[in-house]
């Protein structure tokens, strides 16, 4: 067992073990303090670094919104109904086609 106070008689047996509860606890609290510590310690040297990564990402958000307002993208959606459609199958989204004079359906 890994006992830091052990009971002399039976009856001090739970005293003894919520002792042992109270020491590992703070071993375990004071484990827990020191890596927030170290963590932060590492946090605020790369605080900067982070901080540049947020900005450009936000940057890079706007730049795409200006580009597609000048050049909006070319992506087409197939719908039947209210159900959109991957267009594997054929090339044309279209109900209908004209070929030859006649309407015919794709």
């Amino acid at each position: 067992k890994a006992a830091i106070f052990v009971a002399e008689h039976k009856e001090d047996e739970v005293d003894a073990l919520l002792n042992n509860m109270r020491v590992y606890g703070t071993c375990c609290l004071v484990l827990m303090a020191i890596v927030v510590f170290v963590g932060v310690k590492y946090v605020n040297k790369l605080a900067l670094v982070f901080l540049a990564c947020v900005i450009l990402s936000i940057l890079a958000i706007y730049a795409g919104v200006i580009k597609t307002i000048f050049e909006p993208p070319d992506f087409p959606v197939c719908l039947l109904g209210n159900r959109t459609l991957q267009n594997h199958a054929f090339d044309l989204c279209m109900k209908t086609q004209l070929k030859d004079n006649l309407t015919v359906t794709t």
